[in-house]
């Protein structure tokens, strides 16, 4: 018999692979080995969109841990919805951060907009869109320093992102940014390209229990003064030039002690994050991208090599599997603080 208080269910959406934790099968295999060894006994729900996940739930275990493996799930009718709001409306309690969180990350001008409102430092940037007056975006993109970087308002993986997107002027930058606008059917962030290594730190659990990985994320020909960790780049292997390092600097590690738990509690974020970032001129780091799914493909996803690079004398299956675990230990303290009265998951 199951005990459905160590059940987990992880649900994978048909053709949303990459909008998720892992995005093939080879992948999601050594993940599941990882939530067995924490142990959890382990069913995959495979489905195809909301109408047939919504007919399984009616029959799902009221007490099991769910693992959803995508932002979006696809309607009837041609739309989508959030996949956890679907979890979230069954009473289903969900591994990571709930779905307005993920909603917000996913759209970057909001969310940049949110963290700068809670005083978190962010880069200068002007969306651009076919709605707004040339002028009016001009005026606002002359009056921050250059280069800028030109970037999607929604999209994982540095999708959108090629070396060709760092831009020195502001009127070259407004004619491509609206002409990707126009190619993309939505808005484009024209952001301040800052010329400092690009720092990324994962936050492994919530509140001063939450544990940080702060690497720099390095690649030889991509020189940070001149250019972006562009799609390209960010798709090749390990090794050869590209490196995550651990950051030693007492300042940088001072700043994402202090920005980290602002960041999680502005957005919502709830048992894992990745955080991506850029120090300014002065030395002062700031951010321009917070991940909701961040990907746990071993060993290539960006916070698995964080983690293996913070533990370099550990063997790399313990290092994933103690990775995976922390994020269940944190979902699963979530699930004891709800069932107790004393909150919610």
């Amino acid at each position: 018999m199951v005990d459905h208080d160590r059940l987990l269910i992880f649900v994978h959406v048909t053709g949303y692979e990459d909008m998720g934790w892992v995005c093939d099968a080879d992948a999601r295999e050594r993940l599941f080995v990882a939530i067995r060894r924490a142990g959890y006994e382990l069913e995959l729900w495979t489905v195809d969109g909301v109408e047939s996940l919504r007919g399984r739930l009616a029959e799902a275990p009221s007490a099991a841990l769910w693992w959803p493996n995508a932002y979006l799930i696809p309607t009837a009718d041609g739309g989508t919805l959030g996949l956890v709001e679907v979890l979230e409306e069954a009473g289903c309690r969900v591994v990571g951060s709930g779905d307005a969180a993920l909603q917000l990350m996913r759209d970057k001008a909001a969310c940049q907009q949110r963290l700068g409102e809670a005083g978190v430092p962010i880069p200068a940037a002007v969306v651009v869109d076919l709605d707004r007056p040339e002028a009016e975006v001009l005026a606002e993109l002359s009056a921050i320093d250059g280069p800028f970087i030109l970037k999607p308002t929604t999209g994982q993986g540095s999708v959108g992102i090629e070396l060709a997107s760092v831009v020195d002027e502001p009127g070259l930058a407004i004619q491509r940014a609206r002409a990707a606008a126009a190619a993309s059917s939505g808005p484009i962030l024209v952001e301040q390209f800052l010329p400092g290594a690009d720092l990324t730190f994962g936050v492994i659990g919530e509140g001063e229990a939450a544990e940080l990985m702060i690497t720099h994320y390095l690649v030889a020909d991509r020189p940070p003064e001149s250019s972006p960790l562009d799609r390209e780049a960010r798709l090749r292997p390990w090794g050869d030039g590209k490196e995550m390092v651990v950051v030693d600097d007492p300042s940088l590690r001072d700043q994402v002690e202090a920005l980290a738990p602002r960041i999680c509690e502005a957005i919502g974020v709830r048992d894992v994050t990745r955080v991506d970032g850029r120090v300014d001129d002065e030395g002062r780091l700031r951010i321009f991208d917070v991940n909701g799914m961040p990907a746990l493909v071993f060993p290539e996803g960006v916070i698995v090599a964080q983690a293996l690079a913070c533990s370099p004398e550990e063997d790399a299956d313990t290092v994933f599997d103690r990775l995976v675990g922390s994020i269940l230990a944190s979902a699963e303290g979530r699930r004891s603080v709800s069932r107790s009265g004393r909150g919610s998951a």
